[in-house]
């Protein structure tokens, strides 16, 4: 378990704890830490907020989920919660200041915010999860056109934006998602009968040729190597 104590480390920076047995919840101190800039829990067993959220909700309300405060926090600029028991929903907002978010390999069962992103973000990883709903137009235009996006191994559905960061990506970081369409893959999309300019179906244009391929991905459950992003960070 995660020591009360450690929000009360004045001026933390770094808290690197990944590849532990950590269980339970975050501790509500931690959110003192308001010089934190790298947090990285990847690879426990820690399953939620509890008690980071106003204890009147009830324990049910919030011991999985992600606190949106810790988002919020004013220096963090890498969250690596890799490998854990989150569950519940992600939190709308609060990435401003944040550049590396990995949730992967967790229990996240709701849509994806249409605000869950920010104009700093070079890697948002949340493949592995129970993710669903369509991936809006509206983050598209949140998250920067060069940022690396992992949505694999979800239940997205309908059509994959061609805005923003997500006409970038390669086929891998959308497969798993039985239900999603569009470049780049090559499910093509039902098009309505309304519609009197059919979108694009084709592969993938050539420029996904440039793009450094992401790692082979395996379904829910197999083990999983550390994002070699968010381990870099730590020696800075």
């Amino acid at each position: 378990m995660l020591s009360p104590d450690l929000g009360r480390v004045e001026h933390l920076c770094h808290l690197d704890l990944s590849g532990n047995s950590l269980s339970g919840g975050l501790p509500a101190t931690l959110l003192n830490a308001t010089e934190l800039r790298m947090l990285s829990l990847a690879g426990n067993a820690i399953s939620g907020a509890q008690p980071l959220e106003q204890r009147a909700r009830g324990a049910a309300a919030y011991a999985c989920g992600l606190p949106a405060a810790l988002c919020r926090l004013p220096c963090l600029v890498v969250l690596g919660l890799a490998s854990n028991r989150f569950a519940g929903k992600l939190p709308i907002e609060g990435l401003e200041t944040l550049e590396l978010v990995d949730l992967s390999g967790n229990g996240f069962n709701s849509s994806l915010p249409s605000d869950f992103g920010g104009a700093r973000l070079h890697l948002l990883n949340i493949l592995s999860n129970k993710l669903a709903g369509v991936v809006s137009t509206e983050l598209a235009a949140l998250v920067p056109a060069n940022a690396t996006v992992d949505l694999s191994w979800n239940n997205f559905t309908d059509v994959i934006p061609q805005d923003g960061p997500f006409a970038a990506q390669p086929t891998a970081a959308y497969e798993g998602n039985p239900n999603l369409c569009g470049p780049p893959l090559k499910q093509a999309c039902s098009i309505p009968l309304s519609l009197s300019n059919p979108p694009n179906t084709t592969d993938s244009p050539s420029v996904f040729a440039a793009i450094p391929k992401n790692p082979a991905r395996a379904p829910p459950g197999a083990p999983r190597q550390p994002r070699p992003s968010i381990s870099r960070m730590r020696g800075s």
